[in-house]
């Protein structure tokens, strides 16, 4: 059912796909993809409260699972909740240490908090990250200029220009 949601959703046929996603979350509660696809698209719908409810509801089903929490992460930022985003991004990111778009997800909600310190600080200690995604080095490169962290800033900037040797903006 949560397939037939996702092509009932892909042909825009939103009813249709929201019925199906009910039915899969219905007939198999634990199932976190049924949860995350319904709140996409009640998010999509402009009923943002009722996305927020799904995601809700999907976390206390399936509370250890990293996709939830960090899609209920991100409803709270664009809710403007950005404490409460924080403790969903963390954990999301503490559930799936490896995953660097959550790791990417947490340090921009603490420097938008203001704790750019610790924001740099968690990228720079996640072991298990691949510290050779290009998203992630901008990041800590970013982070390192406004710290004032010039030498980590450099060794940043070298690793993307490795990466990218044609990015003017590394240059």
């Amino acid at each position: 059912h949560t397939q037939v949601g996702n092509i009932r959703f892909d042909q825009q046929r939103l009813s249709e796909a929201e019925d199906a996603f009910r039915l899969a979350i219905e007939l198999d509660r634990s199932h976190p993809d049924a949860y995350l696809n319904l709140a996409e698209l009640l998010r999509v719908l402009n009923r943002e409260a009722d996305s927020q409810a799904m995601l809700d509801l999907g976390l206390s089903a399936v509370p250890d699972n990293a996709e939830l929490s960090h899609a209920r992460g991100l409803a709270r930022v664009r809710a403007g909740k950005l404490t409460d985003a924080l403790e969903d991004l963390r954990r999301a990111w503490t559930l799936s240490p490896a995953n660097n778009r959550y790791a990417y997800t947490q340090a921009l909600a603490l420097e938008a908090l203001g704790r750019v310190a610790e924001a740099y600080d968690s990228l720079a200690t996640g072991t298990q990250l691949d510290h050779g995604d290009p998203q992630l080095l901008r990041v800590q490169l970013s982070l390192a200029l406004k710290l004032g962290r010039t030498a980590q800033a450099r060794q940043h900037a070298k690793a993307l220009a490795q990466l990218q040797p044609g990015d003017p903006e590394i240059k």
